[in-house]
């Protein structure tokens, strides 16, 4: 604000200086011009009286006589001269007259601009004093003073359990939390009405609110519970899900950036950002009493479980630690101030001592797992600490009916010990599936089969030629999609054969195929995982005797 009003002063008073300056000078300009104005009435007025004295001074000329009628229009025309003469003469004296009293009211005029433009300047100057802190604050911050007894500017008790997210300043219950410079009457907290010569208490709450949402900013300012806060205070919130920030930075569990306070609350959330991203606040001011159980998806500048970044001095860059008490996290990787931890300031806590803790929520006892397929959410759960990833359970996705969601099968025998993001990937289904196995002396897969499949699916086939006219086929497959078989394909290099289908029990079924290049397909779901081909060809029969093969 101090800056604003600087520039107000240092570039509205040169300009109406200027003005003023402007307006005295064509005062002058139109004083000089009714001057001028004059001075060259009497010039004339002299002229005129100079022409008709030497016309009266002339001797008559030594023409000849040219009448009576000659001599009326002379006397007349001297008589006209006259009273011109004395016209103009009037007119000076008058015109005299009128540029005196336009001067002095032109000079009156300016003297009252100049009034107007010093009471200006004064207030201007007076104004620049108060936001300089070169006289008492304007503005004076009260939102920390009987919190539970006011009942202006302020939200409680309201919860979220939507998406948010938008441009810049981005939160589950507010987007930012400061007064407007631009449009005070619209966005501050408490009404701004009245001239500068009234001193204003400003009262700017969120109190016992939570968030139980994802939170996504373009760019900087994202938080559970409030994106930016200039002022006022946020106590006793909760928030949970996930806060992103795609381009940006300044990431918090509860505030993005706060130049305020927080107190007393509570986050555990998925964060993600370019730089100053913090379980808490991505930047913060004061900051007590509060809890953070937070995962980092991204590896930016300037993270820390509970802040990635606090207020330091101007001139030594020391942090104001003071402003900073009895906070505890849980992390084993990322510190709780820019990466480094402080006793009594921001302390890391076993699991087991968090849920502990008096007064902990009781959404503190499990820990948040989270499903985003391609950047949207597909749902969350909330599973013990300490659950093997491997036993996660994944949830029904709708899909398109050509596409299937991927998930990742890479945890092993990791546990549970923050709350997780895990993202699947929309692929398009496979329409045939085939064996890793080739057909021997050939490079054709020994078995195919067709129907909708994932790249999680997978087909075996064990081939072997007990003679020269039988094939045996042993097919295993692996997956969720068995049911989804429309048909299945052996190799066979027969003309002619006989297809049987083999019971677990070992008895054979006679089945139909139909000759597909060089395989055989048969129909239908998978019904054996064993088969056995038969060759029915006299020709080939003749050729496997002609090598002495049976």
């Amino acid at each position: 604000k101090a800056e604003g009003v600087d520039r107000i002063l240092s570039e509205v008073l040169p300009d109406v200086r200027t003005s003023l300056s402007t307006i005295s000078g064509n005062a002058e300009k139109v004083d000089k011009s009714f001057d001028k104005v004059t001075d060259d009435i009497d010039d004339g007025v002299h002229y005129t009286k100079d022409v008709i004295e030497h016309l009266n001074g002339m001797s008559k000329p030594g023409a000849p006589y040219l009448g009576t009628d000659f001599d009326y229009s002379r006397e007349l025309l001297r008589a006209n001269l006259d009273g011109m003469a004395d016209t103009l003469s009037v007119l000076a004296d008058h015109t005299d007259s009128s540029s005196e009293k336009v001067t002095a009211d032109m000079s009156d005029v300016n003297d009252q601009i100049n009034v107007v433009f010093h009471i200006l300047s004064d207030e201007l100057d007076r104004i620049g004093n108060i936001t300089r802190g070169e006289s008492d604050e304007l503005i004076t911050d009260v939102s920390e003073e009987d919190i539970e007894s006011i009942e202006q500017g302020r939200v409680d008790h309201s919860r979220n359990t939507g998406i948010v997210e938008g441009d810049i300043n981005i939160g589950g219950i507010a987007g930012s939390m400061s007064i407007d410079t631009d449009d005070p009457e619209e966005n501050a907290a408490g009404s701004m009405d009245g001239g500068f010569s009234a001193k204003y208490l400003l009262r700017n709450i969120i109190l016992d609110c939570d968030n139980d949402s994802y939170i996504k900013s373009k760019k900087d300012g994202a938080g559970g519970i409030v994106g930016y806060m200039e002022q006022g205070i946020v106590n006793g919130c909760e928030s949970y899900g996930s806060v992103t920030s795609s381009e940006g930075g300044y990431v918090g569990g509860i505030a993005g950036q706060s130049q305020s306070i927080v107190k007393d609350s509570y986050s555990m959330s998925c964060l993600s950002g370019n730089s100053y991203i913090g379980g808490i606040a991505g930047f913060g001011t004061t900051i007590t009493g509060c809890s953070a159980i937070p995962s980092f998806e991204t590896t930016g500048d300037r993270r820390g479980s509970i802040a990635g970044h606090i207020d330091t001095d101007k001139e030594t860059h020391i942090q104001h630690l003071d402003a900073v008490s009895d906070n505890r996290f849980v992390n084993e990787k990322v510190a709780g101030i820019d990466n480094l931890s402080t006793a009594g300031h921001a302390e890391p806590v076993t699991y087991n001592e968090m849920i502990s803790t008096e007064n902990i929520p009781d959404s503190f006892k499990k820990l948040r797992v989270i499903f985003m397929v391609d950047d949207e959410v597909a749902g969350s759960t909330s599973l013990p600490y300490g659950t093997p990833l491997k036993d996660i359970s994944y949830p029904e996705t709708s899909v398109e009916p050509d596409k299937y969601v991927s998930w990742p099968y890479h945890f092993d025998n990791e546990i549970l010990t923050s709350p997780l993001i895990i993202k699947g990937e929309e692929k398009d289904l496979q329409k045939t599936l085939t064996s890793t196995e080739v057909y021997p002396g050939t490079e054709m897969p020994a078995a195919l089969v067709s129907g909708n499949f994932t790249s999680d699916d997978a087909l075996s086939a064990s081939v072997s030629l007990p003679d020269d006219i039988t094939i045996e086929y042993e097919l295993s497959y692996t997956g969720e999609h068995a049911d989804s078989v429309a048909a299945t394909r052996l190799y066979t290099p027969f003309t002619k054969y006989d297809l049987y289908g083999i019971a677990s029990d070992g008895s054979s079924q006679k089945t139909a195929s139909d000759k597909k290049g060089s395989y055989a397909e048969i129909k239908g779901p998978m019904k054996y995982t064993k088969y056995r081909i038969e060759n029915t060809s006299l020709l080939d029969k003749v050729k496997g005797s002609l090598f002495g093969k049976k």
